[in-house]
């Protein structure tokens, strides 16, 4: 069992983003998070699910994927698939649009024995409050920096998809 601890605001926030969900400028040429990606996890949830740099590297959030099913199947995630961004803990945190405030907690995850494809995480972070505004999003979306960055062009990512079978 892990214990909670406090997140400082100039941490970094880890979060991963599948290869379909990545979205490029009008000329194809510059990946960019959705303002839909940043909503909480599942979409009618409570919070919004990251790993802490503290306990985690990007690299590390990204293999963590494949240690977890595909939603609904018994089947594991690949971590080829997915990318992962940064935000820092600050940036939820100085949100200041009323009814939307936006709380960082560390939420470690700790079952024993480890449950198979529901992998332990002592990285593991909520983001509390509502992402309903669309407002707060993009306020989100300016803050993101590329850890693991998806190919550089669509036509990359396209190639991508095809190499991995998707």
């Amino acid at each position: 069992m892990w214990v909670k601890e406090t997140i400082n605001d100039q941490d970094k926030l880890y979060f991963f983003i599948h290869i379909h969900a990545v979205k490029y400028d009008k000329e194809d040429r510059e990946p960019f998070v959705p303002e839909s990606n940043l909503t909480n996890t599942p979409k009618e949830g409570p919070d919004k699910s990251c790993d802490w740099s503290k306990y985690h590297s990007p690299q590390e959030t990204r293999e963590l994927r494949g240690k977890e099913y595909k939603f609904g199947k018994s089947v594991f995630k690949r971590p080829e698939e997915f990318f992962v961004y940064s935000t820092r803990a600050r940036d939820w945190r100085g949100i200041n649009l009323p009814s939307y405030k936006q709380l960082v907690e560390h939420d470690p995850i700790f079952n024993d024995p480890e449950p198979i494809g529901m992998p332990n995480n002592r990285a593991h972070g909520i983001i509390i409050g509502n992402k309903d505004d669309l407002k707060l999003r993009t306020i989100i979306a300016r803050s993101i920096n590329w850890e693991i960055a998806p190919p550089d062009t669509k036509i990359d990512c396209l190639a991508l998809k095809k190499a991995l079978g998707l």
